[in-house]
């Protein structure tokens, strides 16, 4: 992957199938979840709240619906 190779700060965000359904704030993320659905406001969310972690730089995670919150799973991550 060419971002790999360069300096630039990076987050790839791999979603399961997108609902157009209004989402409830809660997800399933981790470098390799089980796949499912997830919600766009699900993904919308978790997209914001990543880029302002700075630990998550230069990685990859995949995204469905779940039972914790968008921010403690940032978090999670982060840590």
């Amino acid at each position: 992957m060419y971002l790999a190779r360069t300096d630039l700060d990076w987050l790839i965000v791999r979603p399961g199938t997108l609902l157009d359904t209004p989402g409830n704030g809660r997800v399933t993320v981790g470098p390799a979840v089980e796949y499912g659905d997830v919600h766009r406001d699900d993904v919308a969310a978790f997209i914001d709240a990543a880029l302002h972690e700075p630990a998550l730089s230069r990685v990859v995670v995949e995204l469905t619906s779940g039972d914790t919150p968008v921010a403690d799973a940032v978090a999670r991550l982060a840590a």
